[in-house]
């Protein structure tokens, strides 16, 4: 367990309110709290081209599109394991 689980831990058992709104929110439906519009990158895209982009949006990672379907997701830490590969 790290240390940013037993913080979750501890807001949810000791917040009184604040946990029945964590409870709330973890039983959403992904459509309710997605962002939109969905930001995409073609899977022929070069990588620095996806790290701008995540930075320029504040975006952490990026749907990877092929003819209009997505193939993968491309993340700012993919792109860091690569660098250090």
């Amino acid at each position: 367990m790290s240390s940013k689980d037993v913080v979750m831990v501890r807001k949810a058992e000791h917040a009184g309110v604040q946990k029945n709104r964590y409870v709330r929110k973890v039983l959403e439906v992904a459509e309710d709290i997605m962002s939109e519009p969905l930001i995409t990158i073609g899977s022929e895209s070069r990588a620095v081209a996806a790290a701008r982009l995540m930075v320029t949006k504040g975006i952490d990672a990026i749907p990877v599109v092929r003819e209009e379907s997505v193939v993968g997701v491309i993340s700012k830490t993919d792109i860091v394991k690569r660098m250090v590969e």
